[in-house]
């Protein structure tokens, strides 16, 4: 069984960034769509464009969260693929 959350998302409203399973995923993705309705079991559909798609190094979602909220300075890179 995976400690800690199976799926984070987070935007800094020009880049979206998630990590399903602790896989940073980024690059690539066209579409991402949550649904959770009470009494059901939550969904997620995720598009991809394989041409261009490839998972970000791991620790990407951590760095931009904290980065978004003030934690480390952010840098040229941080919130960019």
């Amino acid at each position: 069984m995976m400690n800690g959350p199976k799926f984070r998302l987070v935007s800094d409203g020009k880049h979206t960034y998630f990590e399903l399973c602790g896989k940073s995923i980024g690059k690539g993705i066209s579409s991402v769509s949550y649904i959770h309705e009470a009494g059901r079991n939550p969904e997620i559909a995720i598009s991809f464009n394989l041409n261009d798609f490839e998972f970000l190094e791991d620790g990407k979602v951590d760095r931009v969260t904290n980065t978004l909220i003030g934690v480390e300075p952010p840098d040229k890179t941080a919130l960019r693929n």
